[in-house]
């Protein structure tokens, strides 16, 4: 799906002509194709996909009025950017299932209230593979307390002239790592990687310290800082 920002004079657009499709959301006014092409989805993907109905349900049936207000409280404070880049303040209801939904699938529990606010920096990892090792060689832009979780995620097997963000949807697991630790070290294994090939990383921030909740506001806007790396595993 392709989405567009307008600008002055088409806001109010909604509606279908040939095969455009205008529409609003909270996010603000989108376009996008009328048919939408199907894609099977891997298992990676369905698992947040079923993940989101039982968020849905706790949000309602198990939070209480108190609890739900305090996300509530966050939201009002969050500000998240679409793929348009437009910049909308979320519910309470969206910002517990984006939690919800990243620390369940990482086999993690819940939190029933929200986290305090933590703006993360702007860390920058450099990857790569050294031996049966994804290596980090620099790390800079962050002091991270201890511990700090980080979740690890890889794609299929790219060519190897070709550096497209694919999807990442093979969970690899989650690293504590001490900040600001010493490089080079060794972030995670590869050796059960299927191929020697490129393949594409992302690394995301899950827990800072002893707060065990990912970060709800981040410098980009998301619920926690991510990073996207391309590696050739020799």
């Amino acid at each position: 799906m392709v989405t567009i920002r307008y600008g002055p004079g088409f806001s109010e657009t909604v509606g279908s002509i040939g095969g455009t499709t205008h529409q609003r959301s909270s996010a603000g006014p989108i376009i996008r194709t009328r048919t939408r092409t199907k894609c099977d989805r891997t298992t990676a993907q369905n698992i947040p996909l079923r993940l989101l109905p039982n968020g849905s349900c706790i949000w309602e049936s198990t939070l209480t009025p108190t609890q739900r207000g305090t996300w509530n409280s966050l939201a009002a404070l969050t500000t998240w950017t679409n793929r348009s880049g437009v910049s909308y303040t979320p519910s309470g209801r969206s910002l517990f299932l984006r939690h919800y939904v990243l620390w369940t699938y990482v086999g993690f529990a819940y939190r029933a209230s929200s986290p305090a606010v933590a703006d993360t920096p702007t860390p920058s990892w450099v990857m790569s593979v050294v031996g049966s090792f994804v290596t980090v060689s620099s790390f800079a832009g962050a002091l991270y307390p201890a511990p700090t979780r980080v979740a690890l995620w890889r794609s299929g097997e790219l060519k190897p002239t070709i550096n497209y963000p694919v999807a990442t949807s093979v969970y690899l697991g989650t690293v504590v790592v001490t900040g600001p630790p010493a490089v080079p070290f060794n972030l995670i294994s590869c050796a059960s990687w299927p191929a020697a090939r490129r393949y594409c990383i992302r690394l995301r921030v899950l827990e800072l310290g002893n707060d065990p909740g990912p970060p709800v506001v981040s410098h980009n806007g998301t619920c926690s800082w991510q990073q996207r790396a391309f590696v050739d595993k020799p």
